[in-house]
């Protein structure tokens, strides 16, 4: 009774959907790290029926140059015939298991229905932050009409070099980054040129989020690998994706 869905796991330049401390259910992010264990694979041999050996099986090893290769993971390919075809999709199982290895599982609401698996969806979180590049999130309250926002939460000049702003846009989707320059610890003035369109408040719905961080590379791109629904909760698990 059930069904099946397939998705191509391939690179992608937006995140559908943003998620903060502020849509985030409290206590439920963690940062979970895949250690890297004895019995770990160190690289990739896939099996084939080569084409261009009368369909005899091939067994093509896949490994970084800087790979011992000494505890290969063997994979069947069922299906593909080409070995060059076959190399490369053992080079992308090797480095998924290079560099897929850090997870951010969490709840959420009504904001969950919307990412589908092998989407990529932007985060940003204190224990993130901890981790690396410092970032405060919260609410854009007001704008003046030109380039100056009220924000929720106070940001201290003193503690960024080159901090930038990501603001959300009506569909709840990242922004870009934009440089700001700190008035107040509650009022930034925003440069280059965001779509300001994008930045509305109506009583009957939430107003924009906002993430300050140092220089344009501290949100966190991950993608989806599972989601559950529990009534109006819903579960999302991740992975942070290098791209």
């Amino acid at each position: 009774n059930g069904f099946l869905t397939f998705v191509r796991d391939e690179y992608q330049s937006q995140a559908v959907q943003a998620f903060t401390m502020r849509n985030i259910a409290r206590g439920s992010f963690s940062i979970e790290h895949q250690g890297v264990l004895e019995e770990t694979a160190d690289s990739i041999i896939v099996e084939i029926q080569d084409e261009d050996n009368d369909y005899r099986k091939r067994q093509i090893t896949c490994a970084f140059p800087d790979s011992p290769a000494q505890k290969p993971r063997e994979i069947k390919l069922f299906g593909i015939t080409n070995a060059a075809r076959a190399k490369e999709l053992g080079m992308f199982i090797a480095a998924c298991n290079r560099y897929r290895r850090k997870l951010t599982p969490f709840e959420t609401g009504i904001e969950g229905r919307i990412p589908f698996f092998g989407e990529k969806i932007a985060i940003s979180h204190m224990l993130l932050g901890q981790e690396g590049v410092k970032q405060v999130i919260g609410d854009v309250l007001a704008f003046n009409g030109i380039n100056r926002i009220l924000v929720s939460e106070e940001i201290r000049a003193s503690e960024f070099s080159n901090p930038h702003i990501v603001m959300t846009d009506l569909n709840g989707c990242e922004m870009p980054p934009f440089p700001i320059t700190v008035i107040t610890p509650t009022e930034l003035q925003v440069g280059g040129s965001p779509d300001w369109s994008q930045i509305q408040f109506d009583g009957d719905c939430k107003n924009p989020m906002f993430i300050v961080g140092e220089g344009q590379q501290f949100v966190f791109r991950s993608k989806v690998k599972r989601l559950t629904r529990n009534g109006n909760v819903i579960g999302i698990e991740s992975f942070i994706d290098d791209d």
